[in-house]
């Protein structure tokens, strides 16, 4: 494999099936469920060959809109630009050049770095008695 974030490749549009062995999701999420959701995103993935070592998805209506819903970067892999690299790829893809997110306390730094604005502020909503994305 060599030295972590070296020869690692960022691709835009390869789909590919995300197995246990191959990424770590910070959740359990239903795996029959996830590869649908994951089809009706955009999805930036880097790749040291075959193995996932960072991803960003972005959900967009192709046209108004695009809305970064997560980045992951195995742990193996910080701190060498591919955060950086991932991110640029998704911006690239952004229609009308933008994109909106919200970021955990954590990675502020990381997208302020990266010379993004701050925006409005963001909130969440749930809903009672739903789990895993789903009711009944």
């Amino acid at each position: 494999m060599g030295e972590p974030g070296r020869g690692v490749s960022v691709s835009n549009g390869r789909i590919r099936v995300v197995t246990e062995s191959n990424v770590s999701w910070p959740r359990s999420y239903d795996r029959d469920r996830t590869g649908g959701a994951l089809t009706r995103s955009v999805n930036v993935g880097a790749w040291d060959g075959e193995r996932l070592v960072g991803a960003v998805r972005l959900l967009s209506d192709g046209y108004l809109f695009a809305c970064v819903s997560k980045i992951l970067v195995d742990p193996d892999y910080q701190r060498r630009r591919l955060g950086r690299r991932l991110m640029d790829a998704a911006l690239a893809t952004a229609p009308r050049g933008k994109l909106f997110l919200g970021a955990q306390p954590e990675a502020v730094g990381f997208f302020e770095r990266l010379g993004y604005a701050r925006g409005p502020v963001g909130f969440v909503a749930a809903r009672e008695g739903v789990a895993d994305g789903h009711s009944g």
